[in-house]
């Protein structure tokens, strides 16, 4: 899937929550999974401090900001974020007034900087998007939802602040601190290597987003007082995204502030530089952000797919491939939790089981402009992980083609909806592969290229 799928530009939610881990949900079923769900490690516990402490500058008449200090203002937020980064030297960043409207076009176009080729049909082919619907409207939706007051761009180098502040100074320091913060771990980030893959660019946008939000938090915790901070979150709160927003992407698009948020509340048990040390040496797959403890040791492992031109050459005249990637942990979870056709959602905490022994993973998405065809190439822990694998694959093959019509020796075949399934599997290779086409015939083409298990 593209690079930086449906992640928060901003991340950090201005209704934020206490350092205890929680999350600002997203809506739709299970926005906020529980413990029992989350496939993530348990959230180490924080205590924040007991006694906040007061900003310098003087408590404000909330709803009259006064323009001559609102530079003060910034000053002292940012001086104070400094020092809970360790920053020895200042983030020097403008400060831009910009329209509401102003904000939200480029906090569009921060959050989804480029449109890959076949990115809509890409989401369709897994059923994380329906077919009739629009990318880029949901998108607006759902920016339109999260717009903060400030975000920090860093094309520009600069906090975009969206006209006077509602609710005061305080509700002015809350978001500048938010963004702030942003400024701060890109800042940090600018030298990390360049992924190769979508998974890849996925954890380390949420080690990035999830620094800011953990160092936002502890600005909240250690200088906003209690009453300031309650009301400032309540003239400032946004509203969630409207139901039209597809479940797996209102999922997705929480992935960032959601697990990169643990994922440095995690590292923080390490000491600040482990913090530091993830923006520079990021996590390399949603695997390892998920799991704090399998980071950096746990790499995935390469998977390799035939050529595009041989894929499509499979499935016959007028197919090309419209889009490539990895899925990783999470979007494996997420196909198997959040994708349509509805019936076809297990439990969290079965998708959680399923998709943890997750090694690596490869896919490749066709289209012949009417339909489309996928292979999904996983590799597994161990043969223990891929059975498990396997077993939640058939709950989910059910409500996504029907009944099961036919099984051979490491093999399973579905065909509903318009479409063939098959899955061919190995316990002793560790390894798993989907190919999905309209007709058999083309899917098994596909897992003859890709060397299937076979008996």
């Amino acid at each position: 899937m593209p690079n930086r799928l449906f992640s928060a530009v901003f991340g950090i939610a201005i209704a934020v929550v206490a350092l205890a881990g929680c999350s600002a949900a997203v809506g739709g079923p299970t926005a906020t999974p529980t413990a029992a769900e989350t496939p993530f490690a348990p959230t180490p516990t924080f205590s924040p401090s007991p006694t906040p402490k007061i900003s310098a500058s003087p408590t404000p008449t909330e709803g009259k900001p006064a323009h001559s200090d609102e530079r003060g203002v910034w000053e002292n937020v940012a001086a104070q974020i400094d020092e809970i980064a360790g920053l020895k030297k200042p983030v020097a960043v403008k400060v831009r007034p910009v329209s509401q409207k102003g904000l939200l076009e480029q906090a569009l176009a921060l959050a989804f900087p480029q449109k890959a080729k076949g990115e809509e049909e890409v989401l369709k082919a897994f059923g994380f998007l329906p077919p009739q619907a629009n990318l880029q409207e949901i998108r607006r939706r759902l920016v339109s939802a999260y717009l903060p007051l400030a975000l920090y761009d860093p094309d520009a180098d600069a906090i975009l602040l969206s006209g006077r502040s509602r609710g005061g100074e305080s509700t002015l320091a809350l978001a500048y601190a938010e963004a702030y913060a942003d400024a701060v771990a890109s800042h940090l980030a600018v030298k990390a290597p360049v992924c190769k893959d979508d998974d890849c660019a996925l954890a380390a946008e949420a080690a990035r987003v999830g620094y800011a939000s953990y160092i936002a938090e502890r600005w909240f915790s250690e200088y906003a007082a209690a009453e300031r901070y309650a009301r400032a979150a309540q003239v400032s709160s946004t509203p969630q995204p409207s139901p039209d927003v597809p479940f797996a992407l209102a999922r997705d698009w929480d992935f960032p502030q959601e697990y990169g948020f643990t994922f440095m509340l995690g590292l923080s048990r390490r000491g600040p530089k482990a913090l530091t040390d993830a923006l520079k040496s990021p996590p390399v797959s949603s695997e390892q952000v998920m799991h704090p403890a399998r980071y950096p040791s746990d790499e995935p492992i390469p998977v390799a797919l035939p050529s595009a031109q041989a894929l499509a050459s499979a499935l016959g005249k007028g197919w090309q491939e419209v889009g490539r990637g990895v899925l990783g942990e999470w979007h494996t979870y997420l196909l198997l939790t959040a994708a349509l056709p509805e019936e076809s959602r297990l439990l969290p905490h079965t998708a959680s089981a399923a998709a943890e022994g997750w090694g690596g993973d490869a896919y490749s998405v066709l289209s012949n402009g009417r339909t489309h065809a996928l292979l999904v190439d996983w590799r597994w822990d161990s043969n223990a992980d891929t059975n498990e694998f396997v077993r939640a694959f058939v709950r989910f093959a059910r409500g996504r083609y029907g009944p099961l019509r036919g099984r051979a020796c490491c093999a399973l075949f579905w065909e509903g909806n318009g479409c063939a399934g098959v899955l061919r599997y190995s316990g002793k290779e560790r390894r798993a592969v989907w190919a999905e086409a309209p007709t058999r015939e083309q899917a098994e083409s596909l897992l003859k290229l890709a060397d299937a298990p076979h008996p």
